[in-house]
């Protein structure tokens, strides 16, 4: 369980990094690791906890990207300093990397290059995030599909709903009518989750004016105006 805990905070740190909500869905969690970590019976909490929709356990690609230094390149380069990285762009990295380890440098657009005039860094696929942790390193699929869009926006109603359930001290089994007025796009990522939206909030939805008490939300920066109708 001590494995379980670590890995969920650090996809939570992933998500952090991304900027994505805990009560958003994202679509997996990936795994890197040496070690065979027989986390099959744990993922359902896992998932659970992290709210993802799947785990997969493999080596994510890195790609390697060569970027000036601008410290020692610029004085040298002048203003050549497109016209090498054009130049250095129809090479692989990986082979200009291997001529700088072997011969210390290299002559592109008639300027001698050294190790130190460039930086490689490896990098992984932009919609990625990653966090190491003790048996490797985790990473989390930042893209959100219009299918994880529509839920996450189904939970932020869902809390909003449940904030106004609070604020009248209604008991939880408490059946109500919830009125929601939104966008045309919001009312169809409530219509996709609509059952599940209901049976989280004990509520009728209903689109348009209505109920005894009524805010105003801001959701992503889309205006939904919510009233609640007790009893129900």
């Amino acid at each position: 369980m001590k494995l379980v805990r670590e890995i969920t905070e650090k996809v939570i740190a992933a998500r952090q990094k991304a900027k994505i909500k805990l009560r958003w869905p994202i679509s997996r969690v990936i795994i890197a690791s040496d070690t065979n970590l027989n986390l099959e019976d744990f993922e359902p909490i896992i998932l659970k906890m992290c709210n993802a929709k799947k785990i997969s356990y493999e080596k994510v690609e890195e790609k390697l990207v060569i970027k000036p230094n601008f410290k020692t390149l610029g004085p040298k380069a002048k203003d050549k300093i497109k016209l090498i990285f054009k130049e250095i762009s129809a090479i692989k990295p990986e082979k200009i990397q291997e001529i700088l380890e072997k011969d210390g440098k290299i002559e592109i657009a008639g300027v001698v290059i050294t190790k130190e005039d460039l930086i490689f860094k490896k990098e992984i696929p932009e919609h990625l995030v990653a966090e190491e942790f003790s048996k490797g390193v985790i990473y989390i699929d930042s893209k959100l599909d219009s299918k994880l869009i529509s839920e996450a926006m189904s939970r932020e109603i869902i809390r909003r709903i449940q904030e106004m359930r609070k604020e009248l001290n209604l008991h939880e089994t408490q059946k109500i009518k919830a009125f929601v007025q939104c966008s045309s796009e919001f009312r169809g990522y409530i219509l996709e989750n609509k059952e599940f939206v209901e049976k989280e909030t004990r509520s009728r939805i209903e689109f348009g004016e209505g109920g005894d008490f009524i805010k105003d939300w801001q959701i992503n920066g889309e205006k939904v105006r919510i009233g609640i109708q007790v009893p129900f």
